[in-house]
Formats: C-alpha cells, sequence, structure tokens
C-alpha cells in the first residue's frame, strides 16, 4: 500500500492500493484446448467456456484465472502484484512442460498489459468541480449515465474512475 500525506491543513491520508495485475502471452502454438481440459482436469481447476472458446484454469494460490485460446494465447488475470504473476507462470510453465506442450527450455513469457489499483482520496469529491478543475477535454461525466468521474490524463496511458466518495479505479 502507498500512502500519501497531504501537506495541507486537514492532512488527509490518502492510499493507493494494487488490487489486480493483467498479463498475455503465448506459447507459440496451436492448442487443442478440449482435450488439453480433459487430461489436466482431475489435477487441476480447469473448464472449457464454450461461449468465450476458451480453457480457463483457476489458480488458488496465489489466486489467478488463466484463460487460453486455441491460438496458443492466453490472459492471466487476477495476480494481487507482479511476484505473484510469476508464480502463476511457473505453475503454468510446469504444466505445460509436463504435459509436453511445450519443451523444458521453452521460457513461457507473460508481458504485464494493465495493473488495476484502487485508491481512496478520504473525503467525498464535488464531481461538477472535478470535472471544471481537470478539463473537459480530458474527462466524462455524465451522471444520469454513470455516477463515477472518468478522467484519462494527457500523456499517459490509463484512466482514472473517481466516485464523489472519493474512491477510485485507476
Amino acid at each position: 500500500i502507498i500512502r500519501v500525506t497531504s501537506a495541507k491543513k486537514h492532512h488527509i491520508t490518502r492510499s493507493m492500493e494494487l488490487v489486480n495485475v493483467v498479463a498475455s502471452g503465448t506459447i507459440g502454438r496451436e492448442l487443442e484446448l478440449r482435450a488439453f481440459c480433459d487430461d489436466i482436469s482431475p489435477d487441476i481447476d480447469a473448464t472449457y467456456n464454450t461461449r468465450m472458446n476458451a480453457l480457463v484454469i483457476k489458480f488458488d494460490s496465489p489466486s489467478a484465472t488463466v484463460m487460453m485460446y486455441t491460438s496458443g494465447n492466453l490472459i492471466v488475470a487476477g495476480c494481487e502484484n507482479p511476484p505473484s504473476l510469476d508464480r502463476v507462470q511457473e505453475h503454468l510453465q510446469e504444466i505445460l512442460s509436463s504435459r509436453e506442450i511445450i519443451s523444458d527450455e521453452f521460457e513461457l513469457g507473460l508481458d504485464i498489459n494493465n495493473m488495476v489499483y484502487t485508491a481512496d482520496l478520504g473525503r467525498s469529491v464535488d464531481q461538477n468541480k472535478l470535472v471544471s478543475k481537470l478539463g473537459y477535454e480530458c474527462t466524462q461525466y455524465e451522471p444520469e449515465q454513470n455516477s463515477f468521474v472518468v478522467y484519462r490524463p494527457s500523456g499517459h496511458s490509463c484512466s482514472v474512475t473517481i466516485s464523489s466518495s472519493g474512491k477510485s479505479v485507476i
């Protein structure tokens, strides 16, 4: 948890916490998902999702969900930090190599695509004033459709949703 204390008169403590890491990668070959699912499901929490045409593998420790596609591409979501993503990668590497899907020398590389943080400003926010201060060109606020201000700071590849309670997702 990152804590920042305001130097202003009221000393509002704001906290920001990493809650989800999303990564993607490939095994470099096509995969028969149903057969692979049948092979691993007695030992591992794995199901074939026909609607998504994906194999969904769930890990408990560390907590994560892996979605594998016929193309060999995969997405990992739900990791609480980069070290837990590394552990999921090791588990996945072991599963794939033990069933000769990949060779022992193949190094499964996962690239982090997204990191989700939650934050609490510690006070309520007047969203109309916030939009005015941040600028109309980089904010979106339609209270009749969504109760959050969506802020996309120029020059940064992120977005921030901010509620009137001061809670936000980055």
